[in-house]
């Protein structure tokens, strides 16, 4: 699950909790306006947490290299890799139906 999905997710669940603790129902929305109050703060309360954006450039480096190459004893071996084309022909299509095909038969 991306965290997109996670953050709607949350959110629309969490509106749902709130809504149900004020008693806001489809025929009874004498509570509504409380629960649009706790959303718009809420919203600007965020603005409190821009402090934790670094200050920096596209170009600076925020993780030490030390922490980058501390683990640089770690092999890239793409010998067992297969790399597959980008765009297929229509005979390099057939014949990989026609394999996997034969497979299935097998």
């Amino acid at each position: 699950m991306c965290i997109d999905s996670l953050g709607s997710l949350s959110s629309k669940w969490g509106g749902g909790v709130v809504l149900h603790l004020f008693h806001v129902t489809r025929t009874d929305f004498t509570n509504l306006w409380l629960a649009i109050l706790i959303r718009n703060v809420l919203r600007f309360a965020t603005l409190g947490l821009i402090f934790l954006v670094p200050k920096c450039n596209q170009e600076d480096d925020l993780i030490p290299p030390d922490i980058l190459t501390a683990n640089s004893d770690a092999s890239l071996d793409d010998d067992g890799l297969e790399l597959a084309p980008v765009k297929e022909t229509s005979e390099e299509a057939r014949l990989l139906l026609d394999e996997e095909n034969s497979l299935k038969l097998k």
